[in-house]
């Protein structure tokens, strides 16, 4: 056997190649293939089911806005906790972004997820149009990789997301109806 007494260094770019400084913006646990643009119910929270496959960190979270109210409105997002297939307590409130215009709508967070289960969540205060998942795509529709069970309601295997008219609140107002994926708005980067 030889053996090197003085390897050569490894250069500088190879960290850089096994993780590239990537910006990514995720929906973690779904796979989609199109979007889709939705007017979004006033006063409505609806609660976006994600699952995240191993520990990440994200800075960001937000929306895209493709039809804005005009009204100076606002558009308020969380994270919730989940349990048996519904959302439990708040993990982050993360703050507000405007509605007003057309355009992607973000806000700075520090949010450190262990493996398991969420749920994004966005409250309007006016009726912008944002850019969900298609609910039917080229060869399919927007699905969680990994399938959640969130209620006994379900008919339809695009009606992933609950929803609720009602003001946040902690634990989780209950949802009383199903949305279908279209209106899984929230995004999250990751850092």
């Amino acid at each position: 056997m030889t053996y090197i007494s003085n390897p050569p260094s490894v250069p500088a770019s190879y960290a850089k190649a096994l993780k590239p400084a990537v910006v990514r913006w995720c929906v973690p646990g779904w796979f989609w293939e199109v979007g889709n643009n939705t007017v979004v119910v006033l006063g409505r929270i609806y609660f976006e089911p994600i699952f995240v496959d191993t520990q990440t960190t994200f800075d960001r979270i937000g929306i895209n806005v493709t039809g804005g109210d005009g009204l100076g409105g606002l558009a308020d997002l969380r994270i919730f906790n989940e349990a048996l297939g519904l959302p439990t307590s708040l993990i982050l409130s993360a703050g507000t972004v405007s509605t007003n215009a057309p355009g992607a709508q973000e806000i700075v967070i520090n949010q450190t997820l262990p493996r398991g289960y969420y749920f994004l969540a966005v409250r309007v205060d006016q009726a912008p149009t944002i850019r969900g998942i298609a609910a039917a795509g080229v060869g399919g529709k927007g699905t969680l990789v990994s399938g959640i069970a969130l209620t006994n309601a379900l008919t339809g295997f695009d009606l992933l997301i609950p929803s609720v008219d009602a003001a946040y609140a902690d634990p989780a107002p209950a949802p009383t109806a199903v949305e279908t994926c279209i209106s899984a708005f929230v995004r999250l980067r990751e850092a």
